[in-house]
């Protein structure tokens, strides 16, 4: 596959099927359950001072891994709702 994207060309490419809408919901709901999970996670352990100090690096910070995580479960949320 890589190559066919290098060479700009698909042949000897196989494409799958895409699942059906139920399958996919069905993935999408356990990857909201555990975006839940890790949600509540990284907001039980914000405050503890080792855990801030373990994601503090490179230019990222606690508040950084909060907002992705957040922003992870809202966007498998919302599909759900629609």
């Amino acid at each position: 596959m890589l190559d066919a994207l290098q060479a700009r060309s698909t042949t000897g490419v196989e494409l799958s099927m895409a699942p059906d809408a139920d399958a996919v919901r069905r993935q999408v709901e356990i990857e909201r359950a555990m975006a839940h999970a890790h949600l509540a996670d990284v907001t039980a352990k914000f405050g503890d001072r080792d855990w801030r100090r373990d994601h503090t690096s490179d230019g990222s910070y606690p508040e950084d891994t909060l907002w992705q995580a957040a922003a992870a479960f809202l966007e498998l949320d919302d599909w759900l709702a629609t």
